[in-house]
C-alpha cells in the first residue's frame, strides 16, 4: 500500500463497533437492546446535542447503495451531508450475535454510515483502482495528492531500472534459499 493513501473506513469520524461484544469491552457497558425498525448504526457520537440542536449534520458522509457500494459521480465519490436526530447521533443500533459471536446480517438490512474525518487541504476521495479503470464503488481512499504526485514521478523514474529494494528482496530469497 502507497503512503500517499489510505482506506476511507480507517479513517472515519468516530470509533465504529463491528458487533455488541466489541462495544462493550470498549464502552464498559451493554449496548442498547437492538431495534430492528431502525437501521444498522455501528458508530455513536457523545458530543451530539451538546449544541442544544435537536439534530445533527455531519458534512463528511458519501453516498452508498443499499448493496454497500458507494455513489460515484463522474468517477468521484459523492458526498453529501447526514442529518440525524441527536438521539439516533447519541447511540449505537447493534444487531445480535450468533454463539460464534458473528453478527449475522440479514437480507435487505441497512446501516447508517459512519463520517469519515475532515481532509486536510492536500487530500482528496478516489476510488481505488480508478487509475487502472477499476471502477468497483467498493474502496475509498483518502489520497494525499502531493505525496502521490511525488510517489508516481519517483516510480515513473524506477520503470523498468532494477532498484536498491529489488536487490533486498531478491537477496532475502536468495538466503532463505540458501543461495
Amino acid at each position: 500500500m502507497s503512503k500517499s493513501q489510505v482506506v476511507l473506513n480507517s479513517q472515519t469520524a468516530f470509533r465504529m463497533f463491528a458487533n455488541r461484544t466489541e462495544f462493550k469491552s470498549a464502552a464498559g457497558q451493554e449496548a442498547p437492546p437492538y431495534d430492528p425498525a431502525r437501521k444498522i448504526k455501528r458508530w455513536f457520537d457523545s458530543n451530539a446535542g451538546a449544541d442544544g440542536l435537536p439534530e445533527v449534520i455531519y458534512q463528511n458522509n458519501i453516498m452508498s447503495r443499499p448493496d454497500g457500494t458507494f455513489v460515484l459521480k463522474n468517477g468521484a465519490p459523492v458526498v453529501r451531508p447526514l442529518v440525524l436526530p441527536v438521539e439516533e447521533a447519541r447511540t449505537v443500533n447493534l444487531p445480535p450475535e450468533d454463539p460464534s459471536g458473528n453478527t449475522a446480517i440479514q437480507p435487505g438490512w441497512t446501516e447508517i454510515p459512519c463520517p469519515f474525518r475532515d481532509l486536510t487541504q492536500d487530500e482528496i476521495l478516489v476510488v481505488a483502482g480508478a487509475e487502472a479503470g477499476f471502477l468497483s464503488g467498493k474502496v475509498i481512499m483518502i489520497r494525499n495528492a502531493k505525496l502521490f504526485e511525488v510517489e508516481q514521478a519517483r516510480l515513473a523514474d524506477e520503470s523498468g531500472k532494477f532498484t536498491a529494494a529489488d536487490r533486498a528482496i531478491l537477496k532475502a530469497i536468495a538466503d532463505k534459499l540458501g543461495a
